[in-house]
């Protein structure tokens, strides 16, 4: 019908060769004659979270303002309808009337996605000249059935966050991909898959059923040795920093991965206990964003680190947005059995759990490896000095790192060229493995980003107290690794907030 329309109607049979003229077209016909029937249903809680909207507030996809009828004019000053299907504004605007919003209701000709939206508002007067506004603009964000349909989900919901004011709400309403292999059914998930082969997103405004929308909603990271420390203090900073973060667009989950239970969850609640989070009210708890879990990884037992890859691949269908590898260990003494474990920990088994949650990542995702000063190559003979340099692959390193445990054996180290340091030794040869892993992904065309750090000499357990900064100043680098825009840099070592030499 809408391309007989097209034709005979509206006589223009060119626009017939625009897909994105006729996808809003379709939708519209298809909204006009079934949105008011689709609109009856929705969840209990939405009537009380729309009615409770106050202030300046951005509807985006109205339709036809099927929904208006359910928010509380009186306390809107202004409401902004965004909706880029034209056909659909004369309805819009009509029922905006019928819902008592008289000259309160402003209906724009755009899209959810920033590069159609930010210009409109501008068109409007509503965005600064700069377009952009630190403080934010709007009191309220309303997505009710609409983040299906616009075509790029992540980018357009971080930038909307940007929109809210400090301590604003983003009223959200979707539909989700079906869990059948959970609380879904099987039959229903398989309905979503043949709609979507019939052609479902064209004709119904790029309505995606498989589209895992939830994932798009909320951010995940994932810190590894954290019920202390640093990576403790990591994880705190992560709650702190995360609301001025380029990552901020929506609520953050952030797993505190300890080996031992009992000292994991004793973490989790000191953090639910700490002034500082309390005073940010940073966490979902204290009406933030961040929300903190505790689960179980060694990451010296393979099936322990393959649970929790299952349990990310499970929760987080899209990935997570990054991982930070602290857990290590720095034993006393020097012999060839405590060089045998501390390379295992520090060196193979972080190195193995890059490569598990590598594939468990957004495609944008990011790989912090916390390493040490004491990984610095001064400490060696020139000859395995530029060893480590010229190394352009893991296994290159992976050599190294078998020689000096041989020479160890041998008691011939320092004859090799190696300092008698274990630890310093294996956090030598992370900083090795993190630049050839960044190499191969950029080779690969990754656009995941890995890097080490050294957090500084910090005053914790590790260093029997005699650090000379607190965990949380040695959390910033691994923090603003995880969290910051660093241009794009991958395969650096980083101390002070910045790459250095290695």
């Amino acid at each position: 019908m809408t391309i007989l329309e097209t034709i005979f109607k509206d006589h223009q049979p060119l626009k017939l060769l625009n897909l994105t003229y006729l996808r809003y077209k379709s939708f519209a016909r298809f909204w006009t004659h079934n949105g008011a029937a689709m609109s009856q249903e929705i969840p209990g809680p939405l009537n009380s979270l729309v009615g409770d909207c106050r202030g300046l507030v951005l509807d985006i996809g109205p339709g036809t303002g099927e929904l208006l009828k359910r928010f509380n004019p009186e306390g809107i000053t202004a409401i902004y309808g965004v909706e880029p299907a034209a056909d659909l504004h004369t309805g819009l605007l009509k029922n905006a009337q019928e819902a008592g919003f008289g000259e309160k209701y402003h209906a724009l000709l755009c899209g959810g996605e920033p590069e159609s939206l930010i210009p409109a508002l501008h068109k409007n007067g509503i965005l600064s000249t700069s377009g952009t506004n630190e403080d934010g603009i709007f009191d309220e964000i309303c997505c009710l059935r609409v983040l299906c349909g616009v075509p790029q989900p992540e980018a357009t919901i971080k930038g909307l966050y940007t929109l809210l004011k400090p301590g604003g709400r983003m009223v959200i309403c979707e539909h989700v991909v079906n869990p059948w292999r959970t609380e879904g059914r099987i039959d229903a998930r398989v309905m979503q898959f043949v709609y979507s082969i019939l052609g479902w997103p064209f004709f119904l405004g790029g309505c995606e059923m498989q589209r895992h929308t939830g994932e798009f909603l909320r951010k995940a990271g994932v810190v590894t040795g954290a019920n202390k420390g640093i990576g403790l203090a990591i994880v705190r900073q992560l709650a702190l920093q995360y609301p001025k973060s380029p990552l901020h667009s929506g609520p953050f989950l952030i797993y505190l991965t300890a080996r031992d239970q009992g000292r994991g969850e004793a973490a989790l609640k000191d953090l639910h206990d700490d002034v500082q989070l309390k005073k940010a009210k940073a966490l979902k708890s204290d009406g933030g964003e961040s929300e903190i879990r505790y689960h179980q990884l060694d990451i010296t037992d393979r099936k322990s680190v393959e649970s929790f890859a299952a349990h990310l691949k499970q929760e987080h269908g899209d990935g997570v947005d990054f991982v930070i590898n602290n857990a290590g260990i720095a034993m006393n003494g020097f012999d060839a059995n405590i060089v045998k474990t501390t390379l295992g920990c520090n060196y193979y088994n972080t190195v193995e759990a890059c490569h598990m949650f590598l594939p468990l990542l957004k495609p944008e995702g990011r790989i912090v490896n916390v390493a040490s000063m004491s990984g610095h190559l001064n400490k060696y003979a020139d000859d395995i000095r530029n060893r480590f340099l010229a190394a352009k692959s893991e296994s290159d390193i992976t050599s190294i790192m078998k020689d000096f445990a041989s020479a160890v054996e041998a008691g011939k180290e320092k004859e090799a060229g190696f300092p008698s340091a274990a630890y310093a030794v294996s956090k030598a040869g992370l900083i090795g493995a993190t630049k050839a892993l960044a190499r191969a992904e950029e080779e690969k065309g990754s656009k995941i980003l890995v890097n080490a750090c050294c957090p500084g000499y910090v005053n914790t357990d590790m260093t029997k107290g005699n650090g000379t900064k607190s965990p949380d100043e040695g959390a910033q680098t691994p923090v603003l690794l995880a969290l910051a825009d660093i241009k794009g840099t991958t395969g650096g070592f980083w101390q002070h907030e910045k790459p250095i030499e290695w």
